[in-house]
């Protein structure tokens, strides 16, 4: 709307992703991520892979503008609260639509604090009709020029119908205010023999596998297209400032469920009153739990009713759920030797992903656990693999990003052991959720492990431990080596949302507690650089 409004503004770069699947569109798409201000999901592409489509999108690419271009050109209100709901920061109208449905639009924009734009066919303008697009909440106005039209009338190379000079390129002309499931190759019995020939290979020897052999996939928006980006943008009008703050990375701060003092949290009030210390102790967003305990394992069951109240009880306190962690695989062990709790595994996992699709949770947590409370089976790591192929492509579907977290006991307690799942399942829907803490009291090396999962980290665990202690134990206290840990992330320019995981539930001031814990990781992350969102 820059020239109805009279105000000239920096042009964004806009990447459409107009495919028929989601695979299609993700290898270009981390390719080009670092240098777009504004990701499209295309008309095509909704249309093919639904709204999921978005949903995969945001969770890879949290500080990304996503439009939605479904060109709503009636019943509004509802195709337009499905595109936010979904994680879109725009929706796009075509011109025809009235502007009752247009003013829909813009209420429920309004509502998420998204954008609506109107698409003009390139022989169509109203300079009075834009006056009111504006007036009842359209921000932007762009120039279609229709490939369609062109093959009907025969258009000349360069020129239109009317002799008027158009792009020879297919791109819109936008102007833009502010910057801004995928089912993997897993068929059949592919994971069989993968396990062992990922252990024998160097993590060294491999760089940008994932990302080339799996359709271009980093979902930390890592390193390779770090550098890509870099070589290929030349956004010189970004910013010497904006270039140092982009290679250290961005980081969206949240808490532990476990960490705050809540009832039972059976009504919408206890779930606003519970939400509400989210934003007061200064997060962005809270993970939830699904662990052994009855009260917590039952949230797979919930109704529709109960996780619509959770969802408006969100919306009301202006917060987020960021991720589920699904710990109760400690209990109900996906590597159990005895198949009816092998079964009721893989059905939890089911659940845990319908959940996180209802509630717009974008990561779900697998606990690395195999058997936790049996003795050790020799099938015991076969089952768990056969358990995440299953999930993996269930995950795909529904749009939820699938991370291994490494785990206290004997399992999967390193990076490098969830990576090995990883290439065996070999699924870009499945990545690794690192947990620092789980790091240091394994003795392990972070410089290690933090580099084997390069690429591949959907979200991290910030907790302080001791030898022989994963839990309750103060930040800043413990054994992890802060400094260490988030230089080697900003050297890797990892963004995403860190969560701060403590045991806070039972203490009468666990929201001052959170506070410090905020207030160190922060001093933490900005003396090497890393920004927060």
């Amino acid at each position: 709307m820059a020239g109805i409004q009279g105000v000239a503004r920096r042009p964004k770069l806009q990447i459409a992703l107009d495919t028929v699947d989601l695979p299609g569109a993700l290898g270009p798409l981390q390719k080009a991520a670092e240098s777009v201000d504004v990701i499209e999901c295309g008309t095509i592409l909704a249309l093919c892979e639904g709204f999921h489509a978005v949903r995969a999108i945001r969770a890879l690419f949290p500080d990304k503008q996503i439009l939605a271009d479904v060109r709503i050109a009636e019943a509004g209100s509802k195709i337009a609260r499905l595109a936010f709901e979904a994680g879109a920061s725009l929706v796009s109208c075509v011109a025809g639509a009235s502007l009752a449905t247009i003013e829909q639009v813009c209420r429920v924009a309004t509502e998420f604090e998204g954008e609506v734009q109107v698409e003009l066919a390139d022989e169509w303008y109203d300079v009075e009709r834009a006056r009111r697009w504006r007036d009842i909440g359209v921000e932007h106005v762009i120039v279609k020029r229709s490939r369609d039209r062109e093959a009907a009338r025969g258009y000349g190379a360069d020129r239109s119908a009317g002799g008027a000079r158009v792009h020879r390129d297919d791109h819109r002309r936008s102007v833009c205010r502010g910057p801004a499931g995928v089912r993997g190759p897993t068929g059949g019995n592919r994971h069989r023999g993968a396990l062992d020939r990922g252990r024998r290979r160097s993590r060294r020897s491999r760089p940008g596998t994932a990302r080339e052999d799996r359709g271009g996939l980093a979902v930390s928006a890592g390193h390779e297209a770090k550098v890509r980006g870099k070589a290929s943008a030349g956004r010189a009008e970004a910013g010497a400032d904006r270039e140092a703050r982009a290679s250290a990375g961005t980081v969206s701060l949240g808490i532990y469920e476990k960490a705050l003092r809540g009832s039972d949290l059976t009504t919408r009030n206890e779930w606003e009153a519970f939400l509400a210390q989210i934003p007061e102790a200064g997060f962005s967003f809270v993970d939830l739990s699904v662990d052994e305990s009855p009260e917590r394992e039952a949230r797979l069951e919930w109704d529709s009713s109960r996780r619509r109240m959770v969802s408006r009880a969100l919306m009301t306190v202006g917060t987020m759920i960021g991720g589920l962690c699904l710990s109760v695989h400690r209990k109900i062990g996906p590597g159990s030797a005895d198949p009816a709790v092998r079964e009721r595994a893989r059905e939890v996992m089911a659940q845990g992903i319908r959940l996180c699709s209802d509630l717009g949770i974008p990561v779900l947590q697998v606990a690395g656990y195999f058997c936790y409370y049996e003795p050790m089976n020799r099938d015991a790591e076969r089952h768990y693999v056969e358990m995440l192929v299953e999930a993996a492509d269930l995950a795909s579907r529904y749009g939820v990003m699938l991370g291994i977290e490494n785990v206290d006991g004997t399992d999967i307690t390193s990076i490098t052991r969830a990576m090995d799942m990883v290439e065996a399942v070999d699924s870009p829907w499945l990545q690794v959720y690192p947990d620092l803490g789980n790091i240091a009291e394994q003795g392990l090396d972070p410089t290690a492990e933090l580099s084997a999962g390069e690429g591949h980290m959907v979200a991290m665990h910030a907790k302080d431990v001791r030898r022989g202690e994963p839990r309750r134990v103060g930040m800043g206290q413990g054994i992890v080596d802060w400094d260490l840990s988030f230089a080697l992330l900003a050297n890797q320019g990892w963004s995403g949302r860190l969560m701060i995981e403590m045991w806070n539930d039972d203490a009468p001031d666990s929201l001052e507690r959170c506070q410090n814990a905020r207030r160190f990781i922060t001093r933490k992350l900005t003396d090497v650089g890393i920004a927060l969102a």
